[in-house]
C-alpha cells in the first residue's frame, strides 16, 4: 500500500512540473510575441500617457524631487514678490516688503498643487490643522471670495491681493487670527527676567 501511495504522489508531481513548465512556456511565447508586434508597443505607449493623464501631474512627497519642487515654488514666489514691490498700487503700503516675505512663508505651508496654487483640499487640509474646518461648500465660497470666481484655486497673487486687500475675507481672518495666537504663544528664549519691585501690583 505505502509502495503504491509513493508512486501516485510521484506522478501527481511530476504532472504538476509538466503543467508549471507548460505554462512558463507559453507565457514566454506570449512575450515575444508582444515585442515583436510594433503596433502593441505603440498601444502600450499609448495607454501608459493615457493614464498618466488620468492620474494627473506627479506630486512628489519627499525626498530630493520633493526638494527641487518646493525650491522652484519658492523662486517663483520670489520674482511674484518682485512685481508687488514695483507695483505702485501697492509699493506705498508700510513694511511691504516684510510683509510679502510674511505672505510667501505662509503661502508655503500649504500642500500646493503641480502649478503651485492652493487648490480645495490644500485648503481643506490647513484649515483643519488650524482648528477652523470647513464644509466642502464652505472651502468652495472661500475660494470665490478670495479669487471672484475667477477660478477654482487660488494663486499666490490672489493671496497677497487677498492680504494686502482691505475686504476681511473669511480665509483672511482664519489666517491673521492664527499669526496673533502664534505671536501670543510665543516665549523669549532663555530664563524670564528678573522682577523688580515696580512689577509688583
Amino acid at each position: 500500500k505505502c509502495q503504491g501511495a509513493a508512486i501516485s504522489q510521484n506522478k501527481r508531481g511530476s504532472s504538476n512540473s509538466k503543467y508549471i513548465q507548460k505554462e512558463r512556456r507559453t507565457q514566454l511565447k506570449r512575450r515575444e510575441v508582444r515585442q515583436q508586434c510594433p503596433s502593441w508597443r505603440v498601444h502600450s505607449v499609448q495607454e501608459s500617457r493615457d493614464n498618466q493623464k488620468k492620474r494627473g501631474p506627479m506630486n512628489p512627497q519627499g525626498g530630493k524631487a520633493f526638494g527641487v519642487l518646493k525650491a522652484q515654488q519658492e523662486e517663483s514666489l520670489n520674482s511674484l514678490n518682485k512685481e508687488f514691490l514695483d507695483d505702485p498700487k501697492y509699493n506705498t503700503d508700510e513694511d511691504l516688503a516684510e510683509k510679502l516675505e510674511m505672505f510667501k512663508k505662509k503661502y508655503l505651508e500649504f500642500d500646493l498643487n503641480a502649478q503651485g496654487d492652493i487648490d480645495i483640499m490644500a485648503l481643506k487640509r490647513m484649515l483643519e490643522k488650524l482648528g477652523a474646518a470647513k464644509t466642502h461648500l464652505e472651502l468652495k465660497k472661500m475660494i470665490t471670495e478670495v479669487t471672484g470666481g475667477m477660478s477654482e484655486t487660488i494663486s499666490y497673487r490672489d493671496f497677497v491681493r487677498m492680504m494686502l486687500g482691505k475686504r476681511s475675507a473669511i480665509f483672511k481672518i482664519i489666517l491673521m487670527y492664527e499669526e496673533k495666537a502664534k505671536e501670543k504663544d510665543e516665549k523669549p528664549p532663555g530664563p524670564p527676567p528678573k522682577k523688580i519691585i515696580a512689577d509688583l501690583p
